[in-house]
């Protein structure tokens, strides 16, 4: 059956004179709203919606869709609505009004439900995907949001001000790494989501809970904060731990720490990427490797040329939880969030007065320049992995898509 028109009338035989004919039923273009002229990329689309896709396709992935470096200027508005309807990286047949038979009017594929935390998801007529279901990690991470008091605590804690506690909090979830003896690793391979990582999600979580502004949140706002932070946090915290072990050797000679056992150089060091994805590892390292290099750069000299006291990293750390949240919250929740950035700024300004730092404001305007730029390189990463997505680069599928970001 053609996808372009469908007849709604029941008889054949010629209308009256008196009542004019009734238009046929049109399918429209799921983008657009224009008249469909047939199946692209697995949705109903006019010609013109197909034909942005394919240009920016081909932009992206040019020379059998191999990832090259470009500087590219979309529509994202426009890309924004091809993206909402489920176009997908399958070329159709450009003359055929006819679908696939594989793929449903809505674009979508068949699930193969299997409860099994490596159960195959058949998404692309290229690559089977493996889908890990995070839903216990999910229900973990919610027992542990909605207690009410924080974790390892001591009869000293109730007198540290609320930068000490988080402090606190930091130090507990460092004792906890017990690093040993750094080996300096020639290849890293990247895992496949696993028990490693919930553990480092719940230690995460149980910092933030030495916030009381943060539990006095609701238990959606909580979650809705820590997938979008946890990432970058857990990141930038690992730079702050290459400072504190390597000094300036992080930039002069780029080394970094990657575990508790393992160090890297990122001029000798392997990323291989086959466990979440089929492409090269060359064209992996092209599509996030600027950021890593950024952060070096942006991130880890800076660092390493101020030297941030333990609270002062501390405090680092706050402001990337709370300040300029990129998530949309309640008034509630905001105004909490900024009473806790109010507190720790004083609690900051009490510290350097204790120490007796003079003309502490460029100190302090290092410190969140250094922030900021954390910030601004995650945000990069996270449009590359939507475009990621879009393109089918990995062979990985997460149940919760927003608790991971690469």
């Amino acid at each position: 059956m053609s996808t372009e028109t469908f007849s709604s009338s029941s008889s054949i035989s010629s209308p009256s004179t008196s009542d004019p004919p009734s238009p046929p039923l049109i399918a429209k273009c799921l983008i657009c709203g224009m008249p469909s002229r047939g199946n692209h990329f697995g949705v109903l689309s006019c010609r013109a919606c197909a034909a942005f896709f394919r240009s920016f396709q081909n932009t992206m992935f040019p020379d059998d869709r191999l990832f090259r470096k470009r500087s590219i200027s979309v529509d994202r508005e426009m890309l924004g609505s091809v993206m909402s309807v489920g176009m997908i990286d399958v070329q159709m047949d450009r003359n055929s009004e006819s679908f696939d038979e594989s793929i449903a009017s809505d674009g979508s594929f068949s699930l193969a439900l299997e409860p099994v935390q490596h159960s195959t998801l058949y998404q692309s007529l290229k690559n089977p995907k493996i889908l890990i279901d995070v839903t216990p990690t999910i229900n973990k991470l919610k027992t542990v949001l909605a207690s009410s008091m924080p974790p390892l605590i001591n009869s000293e804690y109730f007198k540290m001000n609320t930068l000490e506690r988080m402090k606190f909090a930091l130090w507990n979830y460092r004792s906890e790494r017990n690093f040993g003896d750094l080996k300096f690793e020639k290849q890293i391979v990247v895992e496949i989501p696993n028990k490693k990582w919930e553990c480092d999600l719940i230690r995460i979580a149980n910092w933030l809970l030495h916030s009381e502004h943060f539990r006095m949140l609701p238990l959606e706002e909580k979650m809705a904060i820590f997938k979008k932070i946890w990432m970058r946090w857990r990141k930038f915290e690992k730079w702050l731990i290459s400072v504190d072990t390597f000094g300036h050797k992080v930039y002069k000679e780029n080394v970094i720490v990657c575990s508790n056992y393992n160090a890297a150089n990122l001029n000798k060091i392997q990323i291989d990427y086959s466990n979440i994805t089929d492409r090269s590892n060359d064209e992996m390292n092209q599509l996030f490797g600027k950021q890593l290099w950024r952060m070096q750069r942006e991130v880890a000299k800076p660092l390493a040329e101020i030297a941030p006291s333990t609270i002062e990293m501390t405090y680092m750390l706050c402001q990337l939880v709370w300040n300029s949240l990129d998530v949309e919250l309640d008034n509630y929740s905001v105004d909490v969030g900024e009473k806790f950035l109010n507190e720790i700024s004083e609690n900051l300004h009490e510290y350097y007065a204790e120490q007796n730092v003079q003309n502490y404001a460029w100190r302090l305007q290092k410190l969140m320049k250094i922030v900021n730029n954390v910030k601004e390189i995650e945000r990069e990463r996270e449009e590359m992995m939507k475009l990621a997505e879009l393109f089918d680069v990995f062979k990985i599928k997460l149940s919760d898509k927003d608790l991971f970001i690469c």
